[in-house]
């Protein structure tokens, strides 16, 4: 993404390339504003995001699975939004600031990462582990049953997730943390009754465990 230009992306798939990075942004770019994004299974020799511009926004999104070459999965060097979004990656370490360390530039709230990511502290809300995918060897990101990322945040009306189904669902089975949203780019529309997390088998069926 070239000087002079700008990024609007809803609604988009970006697996399985190769390349320097997944998203990169160059000096002058006015901004990236991206919302229920999945970014999975690529293979980068850098970030898998990388900001020269101004602003990187993130929202309702999926980081899962890929294999990057860098220390961090996002460079930003101006300011940088992440609400509602999943990050999963064997990369410890989420953002690197590029030596923009103003909180106020920072608004990263409501989001499920890495136990160790110390990039993290200090901000909005975090949870921390595994998200619990349905079949990330396929590449199937949906979330399982009584993942961390169910039910976590505030409703923000009238928006669907990437398979275009109506958010914020609230899940009975489920406690609220701050509201019904799930985390990341799906909405899980029900939980199934023979789906408890004690539950070790019914109608003679095991039930296995995600990633």
């Amino acid at each position: 993404m070239q000087k002079d230009s700008e990024l609007d992306a809803r609604r988009v798939k970006i697996q399985g390339n190769q390349g320097a990075h997944a998203l990169r942004a160059v000096d002058d770019f006015f901004g990236i504003d991206a919302g229920t994004v999945l970014i999975t299974d690529n293979q980068v020799d850098g970030e898998l995001i990388h900001s020269d511009s101004a602003e990187l926004k993130f929202v309702d999104s999926t980081i899962a699975n890929n294999a990057i070459g860098a220390q961090h999965v996002i460079r930003a060097s101006g300011q940088v939004t992440l609400i509602d979004s999943i990050v999963a990656e064997a990369t410890a370490e989420t953002f690197d600031f590029a030596g923009n360390n103003n909180a106020a530039d920072h608004n990263i709230d409501f989001i499920l990462t890495n136990p160790n990511d110390a990039t993290v502290n200090g901000v909005g809300f975090v949870l921390r582990g595994a998200p619990n995918f349905v079949d990330a060897a396929n590449r199937d990101y949906h979330l399982r049953p009584y993942s961390l990322g169910l039910d976590v945040a505030p409703p923000v009306s009238n928006t669907r997730d990437l398979d275009g189904r109506l958010r914020d669902l609230d899940l009975p089975q489920i406690n609220d943390v701050q509201g019904p949203r799930d985390l990341g780019v799906y909405e899980l529309q029900s939980i199934p009754a023979c789906s408890a997390p004690d539950q070790l088998f019914c109608n003679g069926f095991g039930v296995a465990g995600g990633d």
